[in-house]
Formats: structure tokens, C-alpha cells, sequence
């Protein structure tokens, strides 16, 4: 849907970003000023959660194709860039089919994350974070830290 559809211009979103999803729980979003959103993007939230938040700080730009999915917590902080095809997540998915427990992500402020990476749950990053393209960050990492690989690891 077109975010002025959704209601979402209203709070913060540039105009011209797009995204396609269903949303029926706009309280659990809380973006700031200029926030950029790629298209084809997708959150999930699940439809029983009210205490879930997805919060974006304010000049946070995100490319094409991310993927957020929150049951707890997801929190990036302001002047990040995400790069195109970046899934972060708070909780696992099991066989079974439901999703297990909620860990948070916080990610912090003037990070860079590059294409196709995945942010698992619990993972935590300082300020100034760099994560190399085709990462996938199992643990958190302090401020100022570059990181890169699958698991990622300082280098």
C-alpha cells in the first residue's frame, strides 16, 4: 500500500517511500523525522501483540527489499543506512510453525549495514557500527566496531 494510504506519511516517512503489507497496528510504530523506507519492504508484527514496538530514529534510510519482523522490540537508531535486502528480527522461527521466544535488537545511532544482511535476535550494536555486506550478526558488538562474515566477527 502507499503510505499515504496507510496512514504512516503522518508520522515522519518522506514522501515517495513505498511499501506493501497489510497493517492493522499502526500504535506499535514510532518513526522519526525523515525516516526513508524502501519499496517492496515488509514488517510482521504478530495480530495478538499490542506491546510490540518497531522504533526508527529520525534520518534513518532503508533500501529495497528489508524485512523487519518484531515481537518485542527492534529499535535502529537515527542517521542509519540500511542497504537494500537487510532482514532483522527479535524472535526465531520454529518447525512448528509458531515463532519462539523474543529476544530485542537495538541497533545504534550512524550505523551502516550492508546489503543482503541478517540481524539476528538479542543482537546489540554501539554507535558508529559498520557490518559488511552478506553478514549475518548473531551477537552484539560495541560502538565503533566493523564487522563482517557469516557469523559475523570483528575485523
Amino acid at each position: 500500500l502507499p503510505l499515504r494510504v496507510a496512514g504512516l506519511r503522518a508520522r515522519g516517512l518522506r514522501a515517495g517511500a513505498g511499501i506493501n503489507w497489510p497493517l492493522l497496528n499502526l500504535k506499535c510504530f514510532r518513526f522519526g523525522e525523515n525516516v526513508g523506507l524502501g519499496k517492496r519492504g515488509w514488517f510482521w508484527v504478530p495480530l495478538e501483540s499490542w506491546e510490540t514496538q518497531i522504533a526508527i530514529g529520525s534520518g534513518t534510510q532503508i533500501g529495497n527489499d528489508f524485512v523487519i519482523s518484531a515481537k518485542d522490540l527492534i529499535s535502529i537508531g537515527k542517521n542509519c543506512l540500511l542497504s537494500y535486502r537487510v532482514s532483522i528480527m527479535d524472535h526465531a522461527h520454529v518447525v512448528t510453525g509458531e515463532t519462539g521466544a523474543s529476544h530485542r535488537v537495538r541497533i545504534g545511532n550512524r550505523c551502516f549495514i550492508g546489503c543482503n544482511c541478517v540481524i539476528m535476535p538479542g543482537v546489540q550494536l554501539g554507535d558508529c557500527c559498520i557490518v559488511g555486506a552478506n553478514s549475518v550478526v548473531t551477537h552484539s558488538f560495541p560502538e565503533g566496531s566493523v564487522i563482517a562474515g557469516a557469523p559475523a566477527r570483528l575485523i
